[in-house]
């Protein structure tokens, strides 16, 4: 989890634009929920994932904080904050993979 990791960080950390949900692995999505209650983001962006619980409880968390859900998909193109942003997908590797993977650049 990353979240203490945001606590302790070397540099100010009052908030965070927008949390990215691009995997639903324990490891990527188990802190999500206190990330959005305690740093307050404006936007979850939601990728190509599997529907699972663990989503499902993300999102709901959001949307009960007030938290803008906002679903993008590959091809996707936009400015955020002065940056492009642009959403690409690659097929999951294996057969153990679930879904795609999302990935921001």
């Amino acid at each position: 989890m990353a979240e203490p990791q945001l606590f302790t960080a070397s540099f100010q950390m009052t908030f965070v634009c927008v949390l990215i949900v691009a995997a639903i692995g324990a490891d990527h999505i188990g802190g999500m929920a206190t990330v959005l209650k305690n740093f307050g983001p404006k936007e979850l962006w939601v990728g190509v994932v599997t529907p699972s619980q663990a989503l499902q409880t993300v999102i709901a968390t959001a949307q009960s904080l007030g938290v803008k859900v906002v679903r993008h998909w590959e091809g996707d193109e936009f400015n955020f904050g002065g940056a492009t942003v642009a959403c690409c997908s690659r097929p999951a590797i294996g057969p153990s993979a679930q879904g795609h993977k999302t990935m921001t650049r």
